[in-house]
């Protein structure tokens, strides 16, 4: 029991440590050049993110690929106080979705690279549905 504790502690020092860097990186993003609608999501995603950790922890987070928005979304919606509903969940993975394609680009084609050629497909097939759904054409 005592090596599971240990694990368990250093999977909680590295957690912390990545948390703090991203703490540490910057706030905000500078969406002007966005679709307007995106840029209202990004509102959506500042306005409820915000109230719980620093906007610094999800824009400097080492997540791109839209299945893993989609995991720490849903999660952040699952916390009592988040008062984040569907439809805010919904705008605000679409903005950290699109985001991530433009001002993460190099992040996201690292991670892309690194899925099954399938994996890869699908992931390239959502971020893509969704820049469309906000105009974005490759």
């Amino acid at each position: 029991m005592l090596g599971g504790a240990t694990v368990v502690a250093a999977n909680d020092a590295e957690l912390d440590a990545r948390l703090d860097a991203a703490d540490q990186g910057a706030d905000t993003i500078n969406v002007s050049a966005y679709p307007a609608a995106l840029q209202e999501a990004y509102r959506s995603f500042a306005d409820k993110c915000a109230q719980c950790h620093t906007l610094s922890r999800p824009i400097n987070s080492t997540y791109a690929l839209p299945d893993e928005w989609q995991r720490y979304v849903k999660r952040m919606m699952r916390k009592p106080d988040s008062g984040i509903s569907s439809s805010e969940a919904k705008l605000i993975y679409e903005f950290l979705v699109v985001d991530a394609s433009v001002r993460r680009a190099e992040l996201l084609e690292r991670k892309l690279s690194a899925l099954s050629a399938e994996d890869r497909a699908g992931a390239e097939q959502k971020v893509r549905e969704i820049r469309e759904s906000y105009g974005i054409r490759d």
